[in-house]
């Protein structure tokens, strides 16, 4: 799957700011060909120009594929970062 312009803006983005992902990792699940990895994620983004940082978290799920020749590929990356401090836990 290819999204149009994505490459571009997300290297212009990476020129503007700097941003540090902090990860706590939850849990990591293998069945057969398939594994994911649940996380919580904080990252301050900060403008390369100077001024404040704007500080997001939220929940991420990661899930990758094994390959024929052994090799785990990025299938997904989900996150629900929002901006503010420590991602809320949401029970069902």
């Amino acid at each position: 799957m290819t999204i149009p312009g994505f490459s571009t803006n997300f290297s212009a983005a990476h020129h503007q700011v700097r941003v540090h992902c902090v990860s706590e990792l939850e849990a990591v699940a293998v069945v057969g060909e398939v594994a994911y990895a649940r996380s919580r994620d904080s990252l301050p983004v900060t403008p390369r120009a100077g001024g404040e940082a704007m500080q997001l978290a939220g929940h991420r799920i990661t899930i990758c594929r094994k390959q024929p020749d052994g090799r785990w590929l990025l299938a997904r990356d989900a996150h629900t970062l929002v901006p503010g401090g420590e991602p809320r836990i949401v029970r069902h």
